[in-house]
């Protein structure tokens, strides 16, 4: 009973881990596109500036 007990902790930790890992990696990957959309959209007013 206790090694199923634990065996399910060890398995729900698991999952916490890869759940932590893929908000994460969401987080990074939406802040990366807002930064990337907007140097692209500050190259652009540069370009219509000097263009």
């Amino acid at each position: 009973m206790f090694a199923v007990g634990l065996d399910l902790r060890v398995e729900l930790r698991r999952e916490m881990r890869q759940f932590y890992y893929v908000s994460w990696s969401a987080v990074v990957g939406v802040v990366l596109l807002r930064g990337c959309q907007k140097s692209a959209a500050e190259l652009v007013q540069v370009y219509l500036l000097f263009g």
